[in-house]
């Protein structure tokens, strides 16, 4: 039972058109880096990645997500790969539907996606993801990113991301609610069409009764860190 949930929307998927995004994917395929950067502070230095393979370029479209890092060490302990069947609804909004599977330390964990992905100004984007897990939890994740162009070859990117939960996860150190948001400003350089290098600094902290469960343990409720770190795309 506990996998009924996305195998149920992984059916969904093929019925709204997964088999046109494969069929489409033979023509176009992309990967975009967007993130790997180390964060340097106070405490243990980590690793953060979030990539996308793209494989289709119309209406309908194939995304393999892949983010992964570390909290306490220069490594990858953690991954999230998640396959998204991705539908135009117009020139500015995209419906992302999926599965989600967290390879980690311990048990791994399966989640059903349900995510929105619009442009609501020039230079501005608005997503929004809702996950049900194979236990039957809902959680989600939205973020803002604005990218400026600064100069011929320097774009200023801020990002506002936040995460909630509707029910405490106490096997997730979660509790319902608000659950964490991350500031984040970076400063890219362009070396060319498909690479870049970047820098900047990226603030993180817990919220409501998700704080109250990491001060209870000793852990850190916020921390502040420096970015460096590069992208690229073909």
């Amino acid at each position: 039972m506990k996998n009924c949930i996305p195998q149920q929307l992984a059916a969904a998927m093929i019925a709204l058109g997964f088999q046109p995004a494969i069929a489409a994917a033979q023509t176009a395929v992309e990967l975009e880096v967007d993130l790997l950067e180390v964060h340097v502070g106070r405490g243990d230095d980590h690793l953060v990645l979030d990539s996308t393979l793209t494989l289709g370029d119309g209406a309908d479209q194939l995304l393999v997500k892949a983010a992964g890092g570390s909290e306490t060490r220069t490594a990858f302990d953690d991954f999230e790969v998640q396959a998204l069947y991705s539908r135009s609804l117009s020139d500015k909004a995209a419906l992302h539907l999926g599965v989600r599977h967290d390879v980690r330390a311990g048990s791994d964990l399966t989640h059903g996606v349900a995510g929105m992905v619009v442009d609501v100004l020039p230079g501005l984007e608005a997503e929004h993801y809702v996950f049900v897990s194979q236990d039957g939890d809902l959680t989600g994740a939205g973020q803002l990113l604005l990218g400026i162009d600064f100069a011929p070859q320097l774009v200023l990117e801020p990002r506002l991301a936040v995460g909630w939960s509707a029910q405490e996860i106490p096997d997730e150190a979660l509790g319902n609610g608000f659950t964490d948001v991350e500031a984040s400003l970076r400063l890219r350089h362009s070396l060319g069409e498909n690479f870049n290098v970047y820098t900047g600094v990226v603030h993180e902290r817990l919220l409501g009764s998700t704080r109250s469960i990491a001060v209870a343990a000793g852990d850190p409720s916020r921390v502040t860190r420096a970015v460096l770190g590069f992208g690229f795309t073909f």
